[in-house]
């Protein structure tokens, strides 16, 4: 199995709009502008920003340099590299392999309707329900498929590996799979660039 590199940021949204100019494609930008809320878009940006540096760094590929598409779900296509990209709570994070993956990053703050969540997911507390709503969220994004109903009725603890983390005393969780058995030195986890696993 290829390993999984997982880069987690806290967000600088001091960076403007002229900043990720000078850094990132056109194509980024465009897809990065669609989003309308300025946080969302800031979010975009500053996530397509460290994951061009990682890639640059890990495989020597500049993802400015070759075409970077987008499925009909939002996926990002890129041929030579695969990535899946999350954001929560004032945090982008990445995973980024040789392998097609699927990547997400919850925290328990972002639960607000607990009682709606714990019955749809047939969870016993919120931290169950946001480790398989994040498992959900992970392996949609490796399908490229998007949530559906089938991913909600499904069991995802053979496709996906969790774990919970607490950045800046914020509790939650990042999900990811490749779509084989991933164990413990599978992946990397980074932290502002300082590994935690």
């Amino acid at each position: 199995m290829d390993e999984i590199s997982i880069f987690i940021y806290k967000v600088d949204y001091s960076l403007d709009k002229n900043y990720y100019a000078d850094e990132l494609s056109e194509d980024i930008l465009k897809h990065c502008y669609s989003y309308k809320i300025e946080k969302d878009y800031k979010n975009s940006c500053f996530a397509y920003f460290k994951l061009r540096i990682k890639i640059k760094e890990l495989y020597n590929i500049d993802i400015n340099e070759i075409p970077l598409l987008f499925n009909e779900h939002g996926k990002p296509v890129c041929s030579n590299i695969h990535f899946s990209i999350s954001h929560s709570l004032g945090y982008v994070a990445f995973a980024i392999s040789k392998k097609e993956v699927g990547f997400d990053i919850e925290f328990l703050e972002n639960i607000k309707d607990k009682e709606n969540i714990l019955s749809i997911l047939n969870a016993s507390d919120k931290v169950d329900a946001l480790i398989k709503w994040s498992m959900k969220e992970a392996y949609a994004k490796f399908l490229g498929t998007g949530l559906n109903s089938s991913i909600f009725r499904n069991d995802l603890s053979v496709f996906c590996y969790y774990k919970l983390i607490d950045l800046d005393n914020n509790k939650g969780v990042i999900s990811f799979t490749d779509g084989s058995k991933i164990d413990e030195k599978s992946y990397k986890i980074f932290y502002n660039d300082k590994i935690v696993n």
